[in-house]
């Protein structure tokens, strides 16, 4: 059985949010606003919804939405597989996970106010800061300065994923982050992730110095991914992406936009699973831009919350990215105030990092919303 948290201010908004096909009351009869929980792939013999109390129950063929749940019942019923399944999507829904990652260059905790990840692309073509620090001194400059602003930890990256860009071979790739890892972590003892999806890469970057794997195509676009992170034991950041970068942006069109992304990432976490990952050590991105139309991110932003249910924490790139172009009109070097507005969302619907090109700014706008969210 599969659960998924909706949170709504009123039922049309529940409505809209629903996968297709539930059939929906004539008469509502249930809270104006709440969560309500979304059941599939319930089995015959399944009796993990019976330790779940709700104010209201409709259902069709193959789902059941229990609005308003009240899950206590569930979180004492430890010998019920299904019930401790829920109430375990509950705690981390509800915010009440303590995720820590163990990185090679010391633990980090997630719990509290969320970490501010700078961006480090040594790449001649990314979308917004293509060949400014491709030189080793460059990139150097740039660490250091993210490091002084603020940043909790830096993501390298080699090999741009912009729509339309074209991948770059793996020696091409080594050559570009390996030196600037090596440069970083003599300096700085802060996390390192590595954006690669090439196991390769991610294999001499760990070994660089590196503390973090950031796969963009969530462990599926090289069949060695999951086990060489495993093998290293080391976190890992799993992205959801409709396609590749070359393609991605030709009309993505979804079933159900957040519920399809939902699957892909649990397909994703089955693998890394598999592969010997502990789930704690995973790190969900629902890949703001990659293989979305423009509205489609505003949606992601608004549901965000929705992806907690996997049992992982989460992380947000949404700096400067073209939806905030869009709504705004502005190029990329200005898109600053939008940037901030997404994160400061990301914020309140419980995102755990935030990667982020602008460190200093967003620090600061990661630190009031965090004071306004925990505010007594």
């Amino acid at each position: 059985m599969k659960v998924r948290f909706i949170a709504f201010n009123t039922p049309e908004q529940l409505h809209a949010d629903l996968p297709g096909g539930i059939e929906w009351p004539p008469h509502w009869a249930g809270p104006v606003t709440g969560v309500a929980a979304v059941f599939h792939e319930i089995a015959a013999d399944d009796a993990g919804l019976a330790a779940i109390d709700a104010s209201f129950r409709f259902c069709m063929e193959s789902a059941v939405v229990l609005v308003a749940p009240d899950f206590a019942g569930a979180e004492t019923k430890a010998n019920n597989p299904a019930a401790q399944g829920m109430a375990d999507a509950w705690r981390a829904y509800s915010g009440r996970l303590d995720p820590v990652l163990y990185c090679p260059c010391g633990d980090l905790r997630l719990r509290g106010r969320p970490k501010v990840m700078g961006i480090l692309n040594v790449t001649p073509d990314s979308f917004s800061d293509g060949g400014r620090f491709l030189g080793l001194d460059a990139a150097l400059a740039q660490a250091e300065c993210m490091v002084v602003a603020g940043a909790d930890m830096l993501d390298i990256g080699g090999e741009s994923s912009r729509p339309g860009a074209d991948p770059v071979s793996l020696n091409e790739e080594l050559h570009r982050v390996i030196p600037v890892i090596e440069a970083i972590r003599k300096r700085f003892k802060l996390p390192i992730s590595i954006d690669t999806y090439k196991s390769g890469v991610a294999r001499k970057a760990i070994e660089a110095g590196a503390d973090i794997v950031n796969d963009i195509s969530g462990f599926s676009a090289d069949a060695q991914m999951a086990e060489t992170v495993a093998e290293l034991k080391v976190p890992a950041i799993l992205m959801h992406m409709k396609g590749e970068p070359k393609t991605m942006q030709a009309n993505p069109v979804y079933r159900d936009l957040v519920g399809d992304i939902i699957d892909s990432l649990a397909q994703s976490i089955a693998r890394a699973e598999s592969a010997g990952m502990q789930r704690s050590q995973i790190v969900i991105d629902p890949g703001i831009g990659f293989g979305k139309s423009r509205p489609d991110n505003f949606v992601l932003l608004r549901r965000l919350r929705e992806f907690l249910a996997l049992g992982c924490p989460m992380l947000l790139g949404a700096s400067r990215k073209s939806f905030i172009g869009w709504a705004l009109d502005r190029p990329e070097s200005d898109r600053l105030a939008g940037s901030l507005a997404a994160a400061t969302v990301a914020v309140m619907h419980g995102a755990h990092i935030l990667r982020v090109h602008d460190v200093q700014a967003t620090r600061d706008a990661v630190e009031i919303a965090w004071r306004i969210q925990t505010a007594n």
